[in-house]
C-alpha cells in the first residue's frame, strides 16, 4: 500500500511540475545591437533582473536582435518550486545567459540604439508566437526608424510620420497596417526607449509614441508600456499589463507626410494629437527665398547648362481664392533609379522636400520646395505635379513651377485639367491622368543641343 501511495504521489508531483511549466507565459525580448556603452550595463542589469527575479516558473523568454530579427538566446524557467529563487535559475540558465551577455558586449559603443520595430514586430507575431497564445514583446531601443531601402528616416530633427502612412500599401510604407487587422491580437508591447534626451521636445515625444501606439493598435495589439526606465518596463511586462498606455484617435483622413512639431512644450495633461495643417504652416518662415518670390527676368545668356545645382518650387492660388484650399504636390526624381522626393518620402540621398503645403502657399508668399544635393543632369531630371485633394468648380487648377539652376530661375505656368483631387493615385500613368502634369524640363530650361 505504501509503495502504491508513494508511486501515486510521485506521479502527482511530476504532473504538477509539468503543468506549471506548460502554463508559463511567453516573453519575446527584442534588443538593439547598437547600444551605446552607457546604456549597455543598464539594459543588462534590467534584463538579468527580469530573468532571475521577475519572470515566473514555466515562463519562456525568447531573446532576439531586434534589428536583424536574429535569435540571441532562448530560456525557460523550470516549473519546480526550487526555481522561485535566483541562484538555482542562474545555475540552470548559465549557458543562455552567457549568450545574452556576449551579445550586449558587442554594442556599437556610441550613437543611436537602433531597431527595426515594424519588421521585428511582424516577425514575432507571425513566427515566434505559438498559435494564438497571449504574447508579451519587450522592445529595448530607440523609437526612431531608418529604412535605407525605402529612403525612409524618422527621428532626424524631431520629425515623425503622420497617420496617413498606416493606410498606405506595404510597398509604399513600412508602417502599413493594410491586411494586418488582427495580426497582433493578444499581444502586448512594452517599449524601453532608454533615454528622454532623444526627444526634441514634449510634442516630439508624444507624437512618436502616439504614432507607434496607433500602428500597434491598427493590428489589434496594445502598446502597454513606453518609458526610458528599462526596469519599469520589464516590471510592467512581468505584471502582465496589457492595456494601451496611450489613448489616441486615428485621423483616417490624414495625408501620408512627415510632421515636424513646433518647438514648444506640451503639457502632460494635454491630449496627444498630430500637428494640424495650420500649425505646420505657421511654423515655417512667412516668406520664401528671393528665387521663389521675385519676378523672373528674361534670360539673355542662352540655354541653361546641362548639369548644375538644382532647386524646384511649386505655387498655386495667387489669383484664385477658390484654389487656396486645394492641395497640390510636387514630385522630383533626380535621375532614373533614384528614390522620388515628395511628401511621401521627404528625404532621400539626392535631396530634400523642405515644405509640403496642405493648402495654397500663396498666403505666406511661399513655394512647396525641393532642393537637390550636388549637381544634377537636367536631361535625366523628372518633375511632376499632382492634384491631391480639394475641389475647383472650374474643373481645372492653374499653378506655377519654378526651377533654379546655378542661380538662374526658370518658370512654367501649368494647368491641371481635373475638378477634384485623386489623393496621389495614377502615379504609374501620369502622362495620361488629368490629375497629373509632367513638366517638360528640356522646354522649361531651353536645353538645345
Amino acid at each position: 500500500m505504501k509503495t502504491r501511495l508513494a508511486h501515486l504521489l510521485a506521479l502527482v508531483c511530476t504532473f504538477t511540475a509539468t503543468t506549471l511549466a506548460g502554463e508559463g507565459r511567453h516573453f519575446v525580448v527584442g534588443l538593439s545591437p547598437q547600444l551605446p556603452e552607457a546604456e549597455r550595463q543598464i539594459v543588462a542589469t534590467s534584463l538579468f533582473d527580469f530573468i532571475l527575479h521577475r519572470a515566473g516558473r514555466g515562463d519562456r523568454i525568447s531573446i532576439y536582435d531586434a534589428q536583424a530579427s536574429q535569435p540571441v538566446a532562448t530560456l525557460e524557467i523550470p516549473g519546480e518550486a526550487l526555481f522561485e529563487q535566483a541562484r538555482p535559475r542562474l545555475l540552470r540558465l548559465a549557458a543562455p545567459l552567457a549568450q545574452v551577455k556576449t551579445f550586449l558586449q558587442k554594442g556599437a559603443g556610441a550613437g543611436e540604439s537602433g531597431i527595426n520595430a515594424p519588421q521585428f514586430l511582424d516577425f514575432a507575431a507571425r513566427h515566434l508566437r505559438r498559435g494564438s497564445e497571449p504574447l508579451a514583446i519587450i522592445l529595448v531601443g530607440a523609437p526612431s526608424y531608418h529604412d535605407p531601402e525605402m529612403a525612409f528616416d524618422f527621428g532626424a530633427e524631431g520629425a515623425y510620420p503622420s497617420d496617413g502612412f498606416l493606410a498606405l500599401p506595404a510597398s509604399e510604407s513600412p508602417f502599413s497596417t493594410v491586411d494586418k487587422a488582427q495580426l497582433m491580437e493578444g499581444i502586448a508591447i512594452h517599449w524601453a526607449y532608454l533615454s528622454e534626451a532623444r526627444w526634441t521636445n514634449d510634442a516630439h515625444r508624444q507624437g512618436v509614441l502616439r504614432f507607434w501606439s496607433l500602428f500597434i493598435r491598427g493590428q489589434a495589439g496594445a502598446l502597454a508600456s513606453a518609458a526610458a526606465d528599462t526596469k519599469t518596463v520589464f516590471q510592467r511586462a512581468a505584471d502582465g499589463v496589457n492595456t494601451p498606455a496611450i489613448n489616441a484617435t486615428l485621423d483616417t483622413g490624414a495625408k501620408a507626410e512627415m510632421i515636424l512639431p513646433r518647438h514648444q512644450r506640451v503639457g502632460p495633461q494635454e491630449s496627444i494629437r498630430p500637428t494640424s495643417a495650420a500649425e505646420r504652416s505657421s511654423s515655417v518662415p512667412s516668406q520664401g527665398p528671393s528665387w521663389l518670390t521675385d519676378a523672373v527676368l528674361p534670360r539673355v545668356k542662352g540655354p541653361a547648362p546641362r548639369i548644375g545645382r538644382v532647386k524646384a518650387g511649386l505655387r498655386w492660388g495667387d489669383n484664385d481664392p477658390q484654389a487656396r484650399s486645394i492641395d497640390l504636390d510636387l514630385y522630383v526624381l533626380a535621375k532614373p533609379g533614384a528614390k522620388e522626393i515628395s511628401y511621401r518620402r521627404a528625404h532621400t540621398p539626392e535631396g530634400w522636400l523642405w515644405k509640403d503645403w496642405l493648402e495654397s502657399p500663396a498666403v505666406a508668399q511661399g513655394f512647396e520646395t525641393v532642393e537637390l544635393h550636388g549637381e544634377t543632369d537636367l536631361t535625366k531630371l523628372h518633375i511632376a505635379v499632382n492634384f491631391y485633394s480639394g475641389q475647383h468648380s472650374a474643373g481645372a487648377v492653374t499653378a506655377v513651377v519654378r526651377l533654379w539652376v546655378n542661380g538662374d530661375v526658370f518658370e512654367a505656368p501649368i494647368r491641371i485639367p481635373a475638378g477634384a483631387g485623386n489623393r496621389g493615385a495614377g502615379a504609374d500613368h501620369r502622362s495620361r491622368d488629368p490629375h497629373w502634369v509632367v513638366i517638360d524640363i528640356t522646354k522649361l530650361v531651353d536645353l538645345r543641343p
